[in-house]
């Protein structure tokens, strides 16, 4: 599947209205400044949903690992 599938996937297969708004709110403290950095996805997708939750946790591990 092409990314362009994979963003016609909503996050709420996955995700409650309530964490894809804490989701929203996550946004900007877990992306960089660079555009590589940043989410590349549409908001509200699936993908989008899981880049961040991915960037959350990975964001965890550095800290604990520091």
């Amino acid at each position: 599947m092409s990314n362009a599938h994979w963003c016609q996937l909503s996050a709420q297969l996955t995700f409650w209205l309530e964490q894809q708004q804490c989701l929203s709110g996550i946004q900007s403290s877990v992306e960089g400044d660079t555009k590589k950095l940043q989410n590349p996805y549409p908001r509200g997708c699936l993908p989008w949903a899981t880049w961040l939750d991915n960037a959350r946790v990975w964001w965890m591990v550095w800290l604990y690992l520091w």
